[in-house]
């Protein structure tokens, strides 16, 4: 019987998507070695380029906003803040330029990132 543990800190990671680089393996190296009992995980990717998918653990959510082009900003903003109301993150971590400029669009005052260029 799988019981789940409430007092879970839930941890949502954002990448641009799971192409190849260094990003990327420092993200799936994290979301692969954190503690499951004490952590509940989602990775949010922003294109469906998912090369480096193999080597995330299979029960591992990942969602993705279907970026298709620059034109898409906006419906990713949209995307993402009907998952941030229903997954309610205790912490967001962003590793490149473009998703910390929409995390930052979409949790405003409520969450500034001390870490965004």
């Amino acid at each position: 019987m799988n019981i789940i543990n409430h007092s879970r800190k839930k941890i949502l990671f954002v990448l641009n998507s799971l192409a190849g680089g260094g990003a990327e393996r420092v993200v799936i190296h994290l979301l692969n070695n954190l503690d499951k009992t004490k952590y509940d995980l989602k990775l949010v990717i922003f294109e469906d380029i998912r090369d480096y998918q193999k080597h995330i653990n299979e029960n591992l959510s990942i969602l993705c906003l279907n970026k298709k082009d620059r034109w898409d900003f906006l419906k990713l903003v949209f995307r993402f803040r009907k998952i941030m109301k229903e997954y309610k993150p205790d912490f967001i971590l962003s590793t490149l330029m473009y998703s910390n400029r929409s995390e930052e669009r979409r949790v405003g005052k409520e969450c500034r990132s001390r870490w965004s260029p």
